[in-house]
């Protein structure tokens, strides 16, 4: 299985913050089109949120919401959550997801 791990922290910014590119550098936009867009080749997808200052809500749900979209119906297989810091990150994400999914 190819994997492809992604580190917020080192691999983007520990300041995620701005909701488009246009608004400020680090935005969800800019994570999920070049990050997590990019791995049409990979089986899993490996995130790891530790290490960021903070994370709003909007990063959140913009980010994973359109990967969700993306990969509707293998999403949670193809995606690993890790937070050792704040694993209520996890389930933030997952409530996020369901709660937009209607």
């Amino acid at each position: 299985m190819k994997e492809k791990t992604i580190n917020v922290a080192t691999d983007f910014t520990e300041f995620p913050w701005a909701r488009y590119r246009t608004d400020w550098d680090h935005s969800w936009q800019e994570f999920f089109e070049d990050y997590l867009d990019k791995t049409d080749d990979y089986q899993k997808i490996i995130v790891n949120l530790d290490w960021t200052y903070w994370y709003p809500s909007s990063f959140l749900s913009e980010a994973f919401w359109n990967f969700y979209k993306k990969y509707w119906d293998e999403w949670w297989n193809k995606l690993e959550l890790h937070s050792d810091e704040d694993p209520s990150l996890i389930d933030f994400i997952k409530h996020l997801i369901k709660k937009d999914e209607k």
